[in-house]
């Protein structure tokens, strides 16, 4: 893999009374690392109706998941697999107490491509909110032939 890429991050929420879940997709490019173990991910992303930007570090390994965001939007969300974490996620329209509990990881790795996913259960203000899921790609940006939509039509159906 290389040191510059594409990462695609897609979240989907799957609630019980809405039929199927809208994904909320970030497609940027960014900085990819390997260090001990554990992959890295940095870039800065814009929030669409705001000014100022968020600087992301992304860190995961097959067990766990760490976001952190500082900026327009802070928050250091860790999910790890049969443990419960909290969260507040501070926005500029306010605070959202988020409870996390992760239920499930997978990590596919290739020369110029890598996939991890995580699903998990989240609260609000300590009661149920849904069932979701993290879907993140990291390609090579020297690759070149990543697209958009490419998978949110088959991940929408699982």
């Amino acid at each position: 893999m290389t040191k510059d890429v594409i990462i695609s991050l897609t979240g989907f929420q799957f609630m019980q009374e809405d039929g199927e879940p809208e994904p909320v997709a970030v497609v940027t490019g960014g900085q990819y690392y390997f260090k001990n173990g554990t992959h890295y991910l940095i870039y800065d992303e814009l929030v669409e109706g705001f000014s100022g930007s968020t600087h992301n570090i992304i860190k995961f390994r097959p067990d766990r998941l760490q976001v952190h965001k500082k900026g327009l939007i802070n928050v250091e969300m860790i999910f790890e697999e049969g443990k419960k974490t909290s969260a507040s996620y501070m926005t500029p329209l306010g605070v959202i107490d988020m409870g996390l509990a992760a239920t499930g990881f997978s990590l596919e790795e290739e020369e110029n491509r890598i996939q991890f996913h995580v699903e998990y259960s989240l609260s609000v203000d300590q009661a149920y909110s849904a069932d979701c899921r993290i879907d993140l790609e990291i390609r090579s940006k020297e690759e070149g032939n990543f697209r958009l939509d490419e998978g949110i039509e088959k991940k929408t159906e699982e």
